[in-house]
């Protein structure tokens, strides 16, 4: 009896083929996880990104590899169709995720992954669709992970403290040689030179928008020994002035 092609075993020199496929990709997997920071807690966003996803990338590129050392075209099919959908899933969620920068690149990505995933044989398109979701999700994952929160100054998870200033022996007096209309301002916000308008990497986004918006106040607040005010550009900051009983 003849086997149709998606039944037959794969031939020893595709799935060697296929075994090196995995092997690279485990290596890939494997460098990502070296040279990302780690140090996170188990479910924070950037051990899934940096450990947890590339991790599982890790394990079907090795899984892979194996299985078309020891002959196994199933487990060897199973393995690259995993890696493969990786590609997939970091193509669609940054087209998702990252709006401003969605261009043609990451289209072309998936499509790409896609396509190598496509040419694999498989037993049924059933058992490639699951054979690709752990990577496709992998990928996702990843890319996920990648956006930054709002731009801010603020510690991680607390609040912002107020430190009193340290003694100094200047006695507060600025002389200028100017005349009428001298006015002194205090500026204590930031500008960021360098900051991507989707939060994902400056690197990847579009040259001309690198550069941070300008600070506008949107809400003011005056008391008689404070001010209050706050201002908007990529996010929100709060400046408060305050004169205390010793300085009045």
């Amino acid at each position: 009896m003849s086997r149709s092609p998606e039944s037959s075993p794969t031939s020893r020199s595709a799935r060697i083929g296929l075994g090196v496929v995995g092997c690279v990709h485990a290596g890939l997997a494997a460098a990502w996880m070296q040279a990302m920071a780690g140090g996170f807690g188990l479910v924070h966003r950037m051990s899934l990104a940096n450990r947890w996803a590339p991790g599982l990338l890790l394990v079907m590129g090795l899984g892979a590899s194996v299985a078309a050392v020891n002959g196994s075209a199933r487990w060897t099919r199973v393995g690259v169709l995993g890696v493969l959908g990786t590609w997939v899933g970091i193509g669609v969620a940054a087209m998702w995720v990252f709006p401003t920068n969605a261009d043609l690149r990451w289209l072309l990505l998936a499509l790409a992954g896609g396509a190598a995933a496509w040419i694999v044989p498989a037993e049924s398109i059933v058992r490639r669709l699951l054979a690709l979701a752990p990577g496709v999700g992998a990928g996702a994952v990843m890319v996920w992970a990648q956006r930054s929160p709002e731009p801010s100054t603020r510690p991680a998870g607390g609040e912002l403290t107020e430190v009193a200033p340290s003694p100094c022996d200047w006695d507060g007096t600025v002389k200028f040689a100017l005349g009428h209309g001298v006015q002194l301002a205090a500026n204590g916000l930031l500008v960021f030179e360098s900051v991507s308008p989707d939060r994902s990497w400056t690197a990847l986004a579009p040259g001309d928008r690198w550069r941070g918006l300008e600070p506008r106040c949107i809400a003011r607040q005056l008391g008689e020994r404070e001010v209050r005010a706050r201002f908007e550009a990529e996010g929100e900051a709060s400046l408060v002035v305050r004169v205390d009983e010793a300085t009045a």
